[in-house]
């Protein structure tokens, strides 16, 4: 959110926290135009950024505790977002083909994301302040899923089941958006 803003013109780049080459477009999200893990055996040179929730914790205190104490149902949001924050660091196609050519690689990434996921949970919770968790991960497309099930079931329902069970250890609601024709899932 830091990163929009800014404001900076339409067809400014600029490279995110996660180092993604991005594009300023008119509408909600920029375009990422280039990626830092398009190759995932770089991965081990790469550095992840330390996010914390804190920060917009912090920053809205006031309004989630006058939210919070007037009953309102308090939603933190997930910074990483599995699956998109997958692409947006590979590309599509590099994710698409990671369980096939890089499989070790992508299972490294996802669990490092999971981590830094699962951090952003027990931040969440630790305000006592925060009744839901919620992330938004692209499965689909118009008419059907972007991976088949399978490589969903193998790479990214057990990350995702983690993230679930600690919002739930800490009594909060998970809500996952997603996008797309997602049935079989």
């Amino acid at each position: 959110w830091r990163q929009r803003s800014l404001r900076r013109a339409d067809g400014t780049a600029y490279h995110d926290e996660w180092l993604i080459k991005r594009k300023r477009i008119d509408g909600l999200f920029d375009q990422a135009i280039e990626f830092p893990l398009e190759n995932l055996e770089e991965l081990n040179r790469y550095s992840f950024p330390r996010l914390s929730c804190l920060d917009s914790i912090e920053y809205s205190r006031e309004a989630l505790n006058s939210a919070f104490n007037a009953g309102k149902y308090v939603l933190g949001h997930d910074p990483v977002n599995l699956y998109d924050r997958v692409v947006s660091l590979a590309g599509f196609e590099t994710a698409l083909l990671a369980p096939y050519k890089h499989p070790q690689e992508l299972e490294f990434l996802l669990d490092r994301l999971t981590e830094i996921t699962l951090l952003q949970i027990e931040e969440y919770a630790a305000t006592n302040l925060v009744q839901g968790f919620m992330t938004w991960q692209d499965f689909g497309n118009q008419n059907n899923l972007v991976m088949s099930p399978k490589i969903f079931r193998q790479f990214y329902q057990p990350r995702l089941q983690k993230m679930i069970d600690l919002a739930h250890a800490y009594r909060m609601h998970f809500i996952w958006h997603c996008c797309g024709s997602i049935y079989e899932l």
